[in-house]
C-alpha cells in the first residue's frame, strides 16, 4: 500500500505543487482526494490488523488461527479496503473540492476534526495500544519460562537456556518497537500536522512541504522495514500441510528444549 502511493500517489499530486494549483480535471482531483485520504486510513487499519494477528498469535498460540479474524485476512484486508474508500468517496463527492486544489472542502473546523478523528487517529491509537500490550505480553511470557525453568533446576545449562530466552524476548521487543512505533510515529506526525494546520492554519507553508517530502520518503521505507523484520511473513493460514509441518517442528523443538 505503502509503496503504490510512493508511486503514484504522491507523484501526481506534485503538479499542485509545482504549478501552485491542480492543473489536471476535477474528476482526476477528486479520485485522487478518495485515494489519498482513504489510503492513510487503509495503512493504519492494515498494521492494526497484522499486529492483532500478532498479538493473538502470543496470548493463544495454539487456537488463534482458528479465529475468524486470523482464518480470513483476504475478507479482513478486502473488507478494510471497500470500507475505506466507500466513505472517503462519499465524503469528496459530498463535500466537493476546493476550487484548483486537492483538499476537501469542509465546512466546519469540526468536520475536519471529526472525520480524522473516527478515520485517522483511532487507527493509530488502537494500533499504538496494541503495540504497549504486545510488549507488556512478551515481558508476561518471558517471566513465566524463566520462572518455570527455574523451579526445575539450578545449574549451569539453566542459566544458559534464561539468557537465551532474555536474548530472543528482547530482539522480538526491538523488532516490535521498531515496526509498530516507527510506523506510528511515520504516521501520527503527518496525520496530526496536516489536521491542526487545516483546523488552524499556523504552519508554514515551507514546513508543510518538508513535512510531505518526509510522509513520501516514508511511503517507500516502510515496506522495505517490513520486509526486512518479517521476510517469511504470510496470510496463507488454512494450508493444512504448512501448519502441519510447523507443528512437527515445534514439537522437535520443545523436545530438544527439555
Amino acid at each position: 500500500m505503502d509503496l503504490t502511493t510512493g508511486i503514484f500517489d504522491y507523484p501526481i499530486s506534485t503538479a499542485s505543487i509545482i504549478f501552485g494549483y491542480w492543473p489536471f480535471h476535477s474528476a482526476v482531483a477528486n479520485i485522487w482526494a478518495t485515494y489519498d485520504n482513504g489510503y492513510n486510513t487503509i495503512t493504519c487499519s492494515y498494521m492494526f490488523y497484522l499486529s492483532y494477528i500478532l498479538l493473538r498469535s502470543i496470548r493463544a498460540p495454539l487456537n488463534f488461527k482458528n479465529e475468524f479474524l486470523v482464518r480470513n485476512p483476504k475478507k479482513v484486508l478486502a473488507s478494510i479496503w471497500l470500507i475505506s474508500f466507500s466513505i472517503w468517496s462519499a465524503i469528496a463527492n459530498s463535500y466537493g473540492l476546493v476550487a484548483f486544489t486537492l483538499g476537501i472542502n469542509f465546512k466546519t473546523s469540526f468536520e475536519i476534526f471529526i472525520y480524522s478523528f473516527l478515520l485517522w487517529f483511532i487507527p493509530l491509537i488502537c494500533l499504538l495500544i496494541i503495540g504497549i500490550v504486545l510488549i507488556i505480553n512478551m515481558n508476561v511470557i518471558k517471566k513465566t519460562q524463566i520462572q518455570i525453568i527455574t523451579n526445575r533446576n539450578q545449574n549451569e545449562i539453566t542459566q544458559n537456556k534464561i539468557r537465551k530466552i532474555e536474548l530472543m524476548n528482547r530482539h522480538a521487543q526491538y523488532k516490535i518497537v521498531l515496526l509498530i512505533f516507527t510506523f506510528w510515529v511515520q504516521w501520527m506526525t503527518p496525520c496530526f500536522l496536516t489536521v491542526f494546520n487545516n483546523l488552524f492554519n499556523l504552519i508554514p507553508t515551507d514546513v508543510m512541504s518538508k513535512v510531505y517530502w518526509i510522509t513520501y520518503i516514508v511511503c517507500f521505507t516502510d515496506p522495505i522495514i517490513q520486509y526486512v523484520l518479517n521476510p517469511n511473513i504470510s496470510f496463507d493460514f488454512t494450508n493444512k500441510k504448512k501448519d502441519q509441518l510447523s507443528s512437527m517442528r515445534a514439537n522437535n523443538t520443545v523436545t530438544k528444549f527439555n
